[in-house]
């Protein structure tokens, strides 16, 4: 059995992911929801855990990293329209918001770097893929996408086929979006100058970790 499971930051492509993930041979794919408590929005150690679970299982975390102002967006977009099965992401208030973007990404640098370097982790059957979201739109460089991630997984080159003609057939795609959000409300998710400069502030340092500019 090959376990993957798919995570990041809420609204920044985690379903779109757990969706291509399924329809890959060889592997169990699971999206961790971000309402659990062992999730990296709100656990400094829940991957850890997971890999000592699962030590002696092949087990690789996907996460999809996306530029912090376009989950602020996302976010946003449900408070103008949220559509029909969004859950409750729509009510998340400007301080959850940035709760989950910060605590995702520290916690996941920590977390990330002790799997692939300190024991007892790193000599476990788990290992780490980081995808940003911009990534699956870039069409010229989608090839190497998909080969970073297939290279971790059993049946390579069959995997590698599915998941880049699943990439090509639903990216940007709103009627094969796998979750409600901007693609298929149609709203923008505006910020206001006021509080775009709000934002810029405080996620400077989650921008700079990531490599995005703000």
């Amino acid at each position: 059995m090959f376990i993957v499971l798919t995570y990041g930051c809420p609204r920044s492509g985690t379903s779109y992911m757990a969706e291509l993930m399924h329809g890959l041979v060889g592997v169990t794919a699971q999206k961790w929801k971000e309402i659990a408590t062992s999730h990296p929005s709100w656990s400094p150690s829940g991957m850890l855990d997971l890999a000592e679970v699962f030590c002696e299982t092949p087990l690789l975390f996907v996460r999809t990293i996306r530029h912090p102002l376009e989950i602020v967006r996302s976010f946003y977009a449900l408070r103008e329209d949220r559509g029909d099965n969004v859950g409750t992401a729509h009510l998340a208030n400007d301080e959850m918001i940035l709760h989950m973007i910060r605590s995702e990404s520290t916690t996941s640098e920590f977390q990330i770097e002790a799997l692939r370097t300190k024991e007892p982790w790193c000599k476990y059957m788990g290992s780490v893929v980081e995808v940003r979201y911009e990534e699956f739109g870039d069409i010229p460089n989608r090839g190497r996408l998909v080969k970073r991630i297939c290279e971790c997984l059993p049946h390579r080159e069959e995997n590698s086929a599915l998941l880049f003609s699943a990439i090509e057939n639903t990216f940007g795609v709103a009627a094969k979006s796998a979750r409600v959000g901007r693609l298929t409300t149609g709203q923008p998710g505006t910020i206001s100058k006021t509080k775009l400069e709000w934002w810029k502030k405080n996620l400077n340092d989650v921008a700079e970790r990531e490599g995005y500019e703000l």
